[in-house]
């Protein structure tokens, strides 16, 4: 009875470890790749009181093995100021075929802005750099770490306003996770 035990035990190992032996990982991405992606963001300020929150559902193509195209929603709440975009963006990934990679992108975001019963349009111009994992073949976690933003926000009435801000530090972090299919 033992040695059945020891046989069928050593079978199953063996089965096993082969089958594992065939299981090719594809982690990273590759020209042809969509991912779907939503990212949010809860910034909290000392001024005013007012806090950010910010999910924004994005749709990413692969064009080539590191050159991705993506679309994106964005809407944005703080205090009693909400916003609500459409942004069509760039990157360029860095070890795009490899578990951990990082890029650098390009956006262009259009939306409206309403504070209380005064309406805004918005242009936002951000070149971003950001890291990814791969935590299986097909979920990844992503952050957003620094970028150069440059704001326009147009009242109905009154001149525009412009910002530009450069973030290297924590208020500026977001974080997304993502499906590659």
């Amino acid at each position: 009875m033992k040695k059945i035990i020891l046989t069928t035990l050593a079978l199953f190992l063996f089965a096993f470890s082969n089958a594992q032996d065939n299981k090719v990982a594809v982690q990273g991405f590759s020209k042809g790749n969509l991912l779907v992606s939503g990212e949010v963001s809860f910034v909290s300020r000392s001024w005013g009181g007012n806090s950010t929150a910010l999910i924004s559902p994005s749709f990413v193509y692969f064009t080539t093995d590191n050159i991705s195209v993506s679309a994106r929603y964005t809407n944005e709440n703080t205090g009693p100021l909400s916003s609500k975009g459409f942004g069509i963006g760039t990157a360029y990934h860095f070890n795009a075929g490899k578990q951990f990679s990082s890029q650098l992108g390009l956006n262009l975001d259009f939306g409206s802005m309403k504070n209380g019963t005064e309406d805004y349009s918005t242009k936002n111009f951000d070149i971003v750099y950001g890291i990814n994992y791969f935590v299986s073949n097909h979920l990844f976690l992503g952050a957003t770490l620094a970028g150069l933003t440059h704001h326009i926000v147009s009242p109905k009435v009154g001149p525009e306003v412009e910002t530009t801000s450069l973030g290297f530090n924590t208020n500026n972090i977001s974080f997304k996770v993502g499906y590659k299919f």
